[in-house]
């Protein structure tokens, strides 16, 4: 991988051996981009739809989309970076695995958060096009749609960027929740109260009439129905596709062939 050189795309204050050498990984991983849709999420994205294309009559289902953005590197493509600045002083600016906080000026926190905000935006965008293409498959009134993430990320709060565990605050530890449920009623509705990862399973089991599965941990949250008699709800049961296959921790996996090859000396 010598011909990939990630000292050209940072500060050079920010560069170490681990850095580099984790970069340069990455650099191999993204290689093959020719557009937007070469990038990991938007293959995610793709590759679901096509699944989803293909199983549409096949309820109940359960699909999980692990789309891997907003994570670092942060690297969406130009247009969307341009959303939030015209100039990040490199033509590809590649904050990622391996740069010490110790090493990260305070005025760079700027720039690393338009970074940030550009892969989100970026993320969002695919994302709408898989509800677009549920939606247009037919599948909105019984379809369960769940958005969250494992954890979110320091910007510069108490002179961190990314995370670390000696600082677990809610930059990390407040991720969203976003459920989209056939029963209208529940449209715009905010949820007060403590909900924690560990729930997701029984909760989910609970929306399409699973009460008596057994979970190790967790509860029931929200006050969901269960559905109505004769009706099924998709988003929930035997096929599971997770997409790309990386720190995924359970279920059963189908592999894509298009999914990146993930730069195991950065964190999960």
């Amino acid at each position: 991988m010598e011909e990939y050189d990630p000292t050209r795309h940072m500060p050079q204050y920010q560069v170490n051996e681990r850095y580099i050498r984790a970069m340069k990984q990455y650099m191999a991983n993204t290689a093959m981009r020719k557009s937007e849709e070469d990038y990991f999420c938007a293959q995610s994205v793709k590759t679901a739809i096509t699944w989803l294309e293909q199983n549409t009559r096949q309820k109940p289902f359960f699909l999980w989309i692990d789309m891997f953005d907003p994570h670092e590197p942060w690297d969406a493509p130009p247009r969307f970076q341009k959303m939030y600045r015209q100039d990040y002083g490199f033509e590809r600016y590649l904050f990622g695995y391996g740069v010490r906080n110790e090493d990260i000026p305070e005025t760079d926190y700027p720039i690393l958060a338009d970074l940030y905000a550009a892969e989100v935006s970026f993320s969002d965008y695919w994302i709408g096009r898989l509800i677009e293409r549920i939606d247009a498959l037919g599948m909105r009134d019984d379809t369960i749609v769940v958005f969250s993430s494992d954890h979110g990320t320091h910007l510069g709060e108490q002179g961190c960027v990314q995370k670390t565990a000696a600082l677990l605050n809610s930059a990390v530890a407040h991720v969203p929740l976003v459920v989209r449920h056939p029963d209208r009623q529940f449209a715009g509705k905010r949820v007060g109260g403590l909900v924690s990862a560990v729930d997701f399973a029984p909760t989910l089991l609970a929306m399409v009439g699973i009460g008596s599965f057994r979970v190790s941990m967790g509860r029931t949250s929200g006050g969901w129905p269960s559905p109505a008699a004769g009706r099924t709800t998709s988003g929930c049961l035997p096929a599971m596709a997770v997409l790309p296959p990386c720190a995924i921790r359970s279920g059963i996996i189908f592999k894509v062939s298009a999914a990146p090859t993930r730069a195991r000396s950065g964190p999960l």
